[in-house]
């Protein structure tokens, strides 16, 4: 009798938690709260399964947030925080079973309880992020990974804080925790060891190798600012030139074992980024000359000339680490301009020859042999088609200099984006003026009567509004790189005054 019991209460439990759209909650969730007081974690499955993984595959986030409950306090709770952390027979914990099945609430209910969920494994090595991505449950990965990246911030914070010096990791060749921070690119945790630790600014990488003698010899030894530098991390770098008050050009004077200055890492080709993989090899190479002289405007100028150990300087290295680049750049542009050229030459000859034929034709039953809109004006539509001549012309003659264009490495820094800017926009104001006349003769065609005079004005004016507004969109980022190329630059010299 007992046994029977025991298996009418697990099934009513399982029914409780299945339930998501009872309109007794309250009572789905004293029946599963008496089941958890009497059995506990027990399995409800021969997959090994407890309530908390059915409450988390069904997404009943009413029940599980009123079990763990706990205001605070751990101990007022039904479910305890270690309660969380068990798996059924696969392995999984009840935050896999909700990002397996897309239960963001769910999801987020059990990481307020128990936030090291996150970094849980299953018995096929998967971490919940990994199950939400492979179940393609976008939202939930994406909740995911700004809980764990939160959660390791916040960890390293309070390792941080329970540090009381930070000799230790001086003379430490495992490696020092902003040297490792400042390499990944955290910079949170950079600003924290900085903020109660402002002697770390002078930790050095001594990545330790053993020569076939037997004795450990460094490689190399560079200080933050070098690694930030040598990552193209605009945000660390700025915050270390904020931070760290440079006694002497200390750590931007460093050289690292092989001779190399803050500005020889700066010319490095190093790590492209995915973003300017996406965007390819000319805005990685316009990205690397910008920062390159980013680096340049704020390091003193005798380390301009300075040669390395193998007797380059910071402009030679530049130039040997980006040849491929460049050459690869120098190929996309020059393949992407022959075809804008032809565009153009088109756009072109089609206004010249509008310029000259009067739009309508002629009066031909009369034998008069008149233009049909000689007594209308037109002399808004010839300055548009003036204007988008000319626009195509500008455009050609921009393109015909970027094709001539010798393609250094300093090209790429303003030279070379603003003659693309020019011809670009030419090109595209040409087409909106061409877009403007063909206005202008519809409206002709009706003489300034339209049918529908508000719909007709909309789709006519948007059509010049919408290519202005979708080259701004295409090319902003290139306007953004020149911004603060020259902003950089103007702060350097005001410095300097």
């Amino acid at each position: 009798m007992a046994s029977s019991a025991i298996l009418v209460t697990r099934s009513a439990a399982f029914r409780a938690a299945s339930d998501c759209k009872s309109r007794s909650p309250s009572s789905s969730f004293a029946t599963i709260r008496e089941f958890w007081i009497q059995e506990g974690a027990i399995p409800l499955d021969t997959g090994g399964n407890t309530i908390l993984h059915f409450l988390a595959m069904y997404g009943n986030e009413f029940v599980l947030r009123k079990l763990v409950e706990d205001n605070g306090n751990n101990s007022s709770s039904i479910v305890k925080r270690e309660d969380l952390l068990g798996k059924n027979k696969k392995g999984n914990t009840p935050l896999h079973e909700a990002a397996r099945f897309g239960r963001k609430s769910v999801v987020d209910i059990l990481l307020r309880k128990q936030e090291s969920l996150v970094r849980e494994r299953n018995g096929l090595g998967e971490t919940p992020v990994y199950v939400a991505a492979a179940c393609g449950h976008e939202d939930v990965f994406d909740h995911l990974i700004a809980k764990k990246h939160a959660f390791a911030l916040e960890l390293g914070k309070r390792l941080v804080k329970e540090e009381r010096e930070w000799n230790r990791y001086l003379n430490d060749h495992m490696g020092s925790p902003i040297v490792e921070a400042t390499k990944k690119g955290i910079i949170e945790l950079v600003n924290e060891i900085l903020r109660k630790f402002p002697e770390a600014a002078f930790s050095f990488d001594k990545n330790s190798r053993v020569s076939a003698s037997g004795s450990s010899q460094n490689d190399k030894e560079k200080n933050i600012l070098h690694i930030a530098v040598e990552q193209k991390d605009w945000n660390i770098y700025d915050l270390l030139k904020r931070k760290i008050e440079l006694r002497d050009g200390m750590l931007v004077g460093d050289v690292d074992n092989h001779g190399n200055t803050i500005l020889h890492l700066a010319a490095k080709l190093g790590t492209p980024s995915s973003r300017s993989v996406q965007r390819g090899h000319l805005y990685q190479m316009m990205w690397n000359i910008c920062w390159f002289k980013h680096v340049s405007y704020n390091s003193p100028p005798h380390l301009w000339n300075l040669r390395n150990s193998v007797g380059k300087t910071a402009k030679e290295v530049f130039v040997k680490e980006h040849s491929e680049i460049r050459e690869k750049a120098e190929k996309a542009v020059k393949d992407m301009n022959n075809g804008l050229m032809l565009i153009v030459a088109l756009i072109g000859t089609v206004n010249f020859a509008a310029l000259f034929t009067p739009p309508g034709g002629y009066r031909q039953s009369e034998g008069e042999g008149l233009p049909v809109f000689l007594t209308d004006d037109m002399r808004m539509y010839y300055l548009h088609i003036f204007c988008g001549l000319l626009a195509a012309f500008v455009a050609f003659a921009t393109m015909f200099s970027i094709q001539s264009c010798p393609f250094r490495s300093n090209d790429f820094y303003l030279d070379l984006p603003l003659r693309l800017l020019v011809a670009m926009g030419s090109l595209m104001l040409s087409v909106v003026f061409i877009a403007l006349a063909s206005r202008q003769v519809y409206l002709l065609e009706l003489h300034g009567r339209l049918r529908f005079p508000l719909g007709e004005y909309i789709t006519l004016d948007n059509i010049p509004c919408n290519t202005i507004l979708h080259f701004l969109a295409m090319h902003g980022n290139a306007f953004e790189i020149q911004k603060l190329g020259r902003q950089r630059q103007q702060q350097q010299q005001h410095s300097e005054m």
